[in-house]
């Protein structure tokens, strides 16, 4: 069946509460989606991200992210009251937008109405999800041993009302008919539950540090390479377990979104190991956990339930066991048309993008182009000289839709045409504004008025 869809994260959206969350915008998000025959909604990692923001880089994939529970669902609940909520945003105009800060700041709000559910039936029902689920019941430990503050009841309540939330918007996705694409990193940080309770499941040394640590080399977008610094699992140790830590991870994600995208697939091929002290021109390729791996996932979770980061621009052979697995996997207009080809090349089976949350937007990717670059885009795209950098996102977009790929994905950004200001994520680059792109409700209610138009085109791609 082909569909279409839409990338945009819970913390984009609008609302007073500092960044996105699960409550009324989501909500008309999804009303967007429905209106606008889009058949997919496309999330980045729900995980709470540690200080730099980045929601691939986090304390645990199975603890998520509180900034996401919403403030007024919790005063619906009785867990908060309207007078603490103004004051929730009014203090919150006085905070830089820094998403630490915001945590923070937001923990003693949640913390109150966790200790409202104390002594109710609710603290029995949070008990026993934590009881329920191991992997939760961890995350919450290493958070709690993280904050030294004896807190492990609150960190709980945040799983517990973050699943409630969550269940109940995705309820009503499924009954819009939407599904939801999510993302899990294929790597673990140093600083996280996962290498705290299973430390003989990385490659550490014995002060618990690893020797080599995850990038990439260098390629013709980036010379230099990228060094992401988490540690490296110890593909040995995972295999004598039956690789059940990786798989947990994997299964947990398949529990809370309906499909997933698993970010740098290529490392369960083959992963790049890079000295901890050097740079990434001065790493190797080791063999990862392979064909066996690949295997269990789709036995036991289903290869319906996988999308897969690969580009089959390294070596290990990670296109080639998608491929043999069933997984779908990836290709991005803007690589497609520097390459010189069009999305009239994709398979079938694949997820087409204009761009990922890693890209810049469409319109900046072309407005970055070289007169004689832009002169062979326009050609590709069938524009004329005089075609204009909206209209040339439109024919960028239409290509997707006409495309043979399955499922397409536009990023929201790409939707509303805008530029690189508004770009989500510069990789192996810390700050200049990575993850806190924004939609403000002016620009959610303009998406909104052009569900009519995004209809009859995905209706004459037969996409609806």
């Amino acid at each position: 069946m082909r569909k279409a869809g839409v990338l945009i994260h819970i913390s984009t959206l609008p609302g007073e509460y500092g960044c996105g969350t699960f409550g009324k915008y989501a909500y008309d998000t999804a009303d967007f989606l429905h209106d606008a025959g889009f058949s997919i909604w496309q999330v980045l990692p729900f995980n709470v991200p540690h200080r730099d923001s980045s929601p691939y880089s986090s304390a645990s994939t199975f603890a998520q992210n509180p900034l996401f529970i919403d403030p007024d669902i919790l005063v619906e609940k009785g867990l908060l009251t309207t007078e603490e909520t103004a004051v929730m945003r009014e203090e919150i105009r006085s905070l830089s937008g820094d998403f630490y800060e915001l945590s923070l700041h937001r923990e003693k709000y949640l913390k109150l109405a966790a200790r409202r559910t104390l002594a109710t039936p609710l603290e029995e029902a949070i008990n026993k999800y934590l009881k329920e689920n191991p992997r939760i019941c961890e995350a919450c430990k290493f958070l709690e041993k993280k904050s030294g503050k004896g807190d492990l009841y609150y960190h709980a309540f945040v799983q517990y009302e973050f699943y409630e939330e969550w269940s109940a918007l995705h309820g009503y996705l499924k009954k819009l008919g939407i599904e939801v694409i999510g993302d899990i990193p294929i790597y673990a940080d140093l600083n996280s539950s996962e290498v705290h309770f299973n430390p003989q499941c990385f490659n550490l040394d014995e002060d618990g540090k690893p020797e080599f640590v995850s990038g990439v080399p260098g390629d013709t977008f980036n010379s230099y390479g990228q060094k992401w610094g988490h540690p490296l699992y110890c593909t040995e140790a995972l295999k004598k377990d039956n690789y059940s830590l990786l798989f947990d991870r994997m299964a947990f994600a398949a529990s809370v979104y309906d499909v997933i995208r698993i970010d740098h697939f290529q490392a369960i091929a083959s992963y790049y190991a890079i000295p901890r002290d050097k740079d990434p021109k001065d790493g190797h390729w080791e063999k990862g956990v392979g064909e066996p791996f690949v295997k269990r996932l789709a036995d036991e979770i289903g290869r319906e339930k996988f999308v897969v980061e690969d580009f089959n621009c390294f070596p290990g052979g990670s296109y080639a066991l998608a491929t043999k697995y069933g997984f779908p996997d990836m290709n991005t207009l803007q690589f497609t048309l520097s390459a010189g080809k069009t999305p009239r090349t994709y398979r079938k089976m694949t997820v087409a993008y204009t761009g990922t949350h890693d890209n810049d937007t469409f319109k900046g990717y072309l407005k970055k182009l070289t007169k004689k670059e832009l002169t062979r885009v326009k050609k590709l795209l069938g524009a004329g000289s005089d075609t204009t950098l909206d209209e040339l996102c439109v024919l960028g977009i239409e290509s997707l839709l006409s495309s043979p790929a399955e499922r397409v994905v536009i990023p929201v950004q790409d939707l509303l045409f805008e530029g690189t200001e508004s770009r989500m994520n510069v990789p192996g680059i810390s700050g200049h504004g990575n993850w806190h792109y924004r939609i403000d409700e002016e620009r959610l209610k303009l998406l909104c008025e052009s569900a009519e138009g995004w209809r009859k085109m995905l209706k004459l791609y037969e996409r609806l």
